[in-house]
């Protein structure tokens, strides 16, 4: 989900060389989105502000399935500690991995 033609081009090109079934849509955040996802994927763009962020990732939970899951990746120095526990009130939270400065956070529905 972008409103960057840019970044849907690039999403579509990603999901073709490497042979995986996305659904890819032009909306401002979930305006454009309908029904609910085993999957969200998002690398989320931190400089928007936290109130923005926040209605991204937290505006998640309406999207995915009883069982769904959240994945995002954020940089340390991007507060990615904090934004793990703010998460927490929603979601069942585990980071996954850290490799160099990111950490990939995997946020599962309640």
């Amino acid at each position: 989900v972008d409103i960057n033609e840019r970044a849907l081009d690039l999403a579509h090109k990603n999901a073709d060389l490497n042979n995986v079934d996305v659904n890819i849509y032009k909306s401002n955040i979930y305006s454009n989105v309908n029904g609910k996802y085993d999957l969200i994927i998002t690398n989320p763009p931190i400089r928007v502000g936290k109130a923005m962020l926040h209605e991204i990732l937290f505006g998640a939970k309406d999207h995915l399935n009883n069982d769904g899951e959240l994945w995002l990746v954020i940089s340390k120095n991007q507060g990615a500690k904090s934004l793990a526990r703010d998460l927490e009130s929603t979601y069942k939270v585990e980071i996954v991995d850290k490799i160099k400065s990111f950490y990939i956070i995997c946020c599962k529905n309640r």
